[in-house]
C-alpha cells in the first residue's frame, strides 16, 4: 500500500523539482551546489501533474490527499487480487481446471473494483482542473499512470539466489502458496513485491539469476515468452483501448453508468492478461529441474515479475512502472 509517509515523500520530492524550475511537474533538479542543472527522470507524480497541467506547489496537497485516501481503500482489494492470482497459478500447476476457472471468475470483479477506485481518484483530481485542461491527450496519459498504481510493483531486482540449493517448499504449488503470506507480512498491497531497488537487469536476466538457468534453459524461456508475447498482442491492444474508453467517458462527462460499463470492460481484459501471465509462469516452472522448482525465493520473485510482463512489445526489458 502507498502509505501516507511514502506519498508525502514522493510529493515533497516532486515539489522540490518543480520549484527548481518555477513550474509544476518539471524534469530537472538543481542540486549538488553548482549552477548546472542535473537532468533526472520525472517521478510518476510529476508526470501525472504535468499531463494535467497541475502545479505541484499549490495543488500537490490535494493530489496527496486523494491518492492517500485511494491507497488506503485499495489495500484490501490489492490483497484479494494477490490471493486470487496465487490460487489461480496453483490451480494451473496442479491441472485443476475448475479451480482455475473459479479464480478467473473471482479476478474480474476484484479488477473492476480496483479500476473503479483508480477512476474515482482520477475523477476527484480531474474535477479540480480548468475545462481547458480536461481536453486533449494529457488526461489519458495521466490516467494511464494510475494503472496498477495501488498494486504491488513488478520486481525491480532479482533475488532468490542460493544456486540450485533451493529455498524451501517441496513442490511448485507449495512454494507459490507462500508468496501471499510473505506479501502480507511486508504490508500487503504495495509492499508485496521483493525488490532491492532499481536495476538495469532485464526480466530474463532476473529469471536467469533467480533460478540459475543454464544457457539452454535461458534460450528456451526466451523462445517460450516470445511466443506468449505474440499471443498477448490482441489482449494488450484491447486492454489499452478499454482504458482509453474510461477516460474518454470521463472527458465527455458521460453518465456514471457509462463509466461503470467501461470499467467493467477493462476488468475483463485485465483478467485475460492475468491468465496469459499465469499460464506463462506455470509453463516456465514446469520446464525447470526439480531443485530449481524447490527454490521458493526464485518462485516468489517470478510470481511478482510476471505481472505486467506482456504489456510492452518487448517483454524482455528492464521492469518499469507501466501497469494495468
Amino acid at each position: 500500500m502507498l502509505g501516507r509517509i511514502l506519498m508525502t515523500t514522493m510529493l515533497a520530492s516532486a515539489v522540490v523539482g518543480a520549484q527548481g524550475q518555477g513550474g509544476g511537474g518539471g524534469g530537472q533538479d538543481f542540486g549538488g551546489g553548482g549552477d548546472t542543472p542535473t537532468a533526472r527522470a520525472l517521478t510518476p507524480i510529476e508526470q501525472f501533474a504535468s499531463n494535467l497541467k497541475l502545479d505541484l506547489r499549490t495543488q500537490g496537497p490535494m493530489i496527496e490527499e486523494v491518492l492517500n485516501a485511494a491507497a488506503t481503500d485499495a489495500k484490501p482489494i490489492a490483497d484479494e487480487m494477490l490471493q486470487v492470482r496465487q490460487r489461480w497459478v496453483n490451480a494451473i500447476l496442479s491441472s485443476r481446471t475448475d479451480e482455475a476457472k473459479a479464480a478467473a471468475a473471482a479476478y474480474t470483479p476484484a479488477a473492476a473494483r480496483m479500476t473503479a477506485l483508480e477512476t474515482r481518484a482520477f475523477m476527484r483530481i480531474f474535477e479540480q482542473v480548468k475545462p481547458a485542461q480536461q481536453t486533449g491527450s494529457g488526461p489519458a496519459k495521466a490516467f494511464d499512470i494510475l494503472a496498477g498504481f495501488f498494486q504491488p510493483p513488478s520486481v525491480r531486482s532479482g533475488r532468490g539466489g542460493g544456486g540450485r540449493r533451493g529455498g524451501g517448499g517441496s513442490n511448485i504449488s507449495a512454494a507459490v502458496a507462500g508468496t501471499t503470506t510473505l506479501a502480507q507480512r511486508r504490508g500487503g498491497g504495495g509492499g508485496g513485491a521483493p525488490s532491492l531497488g532499481p536495476s538495469q537487469k532485464t526480466r530474463l536476466d532476473i529469471l536467469e539469476e533467480a533460478f540459475q538457468l543454464t544457457k539452454d534453459q535461458r534460450k528456451a524461456v526466451k523462445t517460450s515468452f516470445d511466443d506468449v508475447n505474440k499471443t498477448a498482442t490482441p489482449v494488450r491492444a484491447q486492454l489499452m483501448n478499454a482504458r482509453a474508453g474510461i477516460v474518454s467517458a470521463i472527458q465527455a462527462h458521460k453518465p456514471q453508468g457509462d463509466i461503470d460499463a467501461a470499467v467493467q470492460g477493462y476488468a475483463v481484459q485485465a483478467t485475460a492478461m492475468a491468465e496469459i501471465e499465469l499460464n506463462a509462469m506455470a509453463k516456465l516452472l514446469q520446464g525447470l529441474e526439480k531443485d530449481q522448482r524447490a527454490n521458493a525465493g526464485a518462485i516468489e520473485t517470478t510470481f511478482f515479475l510476471m505481472r505486467n510482463m506482456f504489456l510492452e512489445k518487448n517483454w524482455d526489458d528492464i521492469p518499469g512502472t507501466k501497469g494495468y
